[in-house]
């Protein structure tokens, strides 16, 4: 899959949680880390594996909760 796809799944999820108030915070997840995925991946017809994309997601997340303590 590409990096493309990946970031188009991601804000659509985004747009569907940002009309349910109790998946905002989700929401807000997902926008931040297709924002991340544009700035490590500026040619997002790159090809990548859905375990890259998971590894990337829990790097973002585990970086984003150290952030926040």
């Amino acid at each position: 899959m590409t990096i493309q796809l990946v970031i188009q799944s991601h804000l659509s999820d985004a747009s569907i949680e940002m009309g349910h108030p109790q998946l905002a915070d989700t929401a807000e997840l997902r926008i931040q880390f297709v924002k991340f995925l544009l700035n490590q991946f500026p040619d997002t017809r790159k090809e990548i594996k859905l375990s890259e994309i998971e590894e990337l997601f829990e790097t973002f997340n585990e970086a984003r909760l150290t952030k926040l303590n």
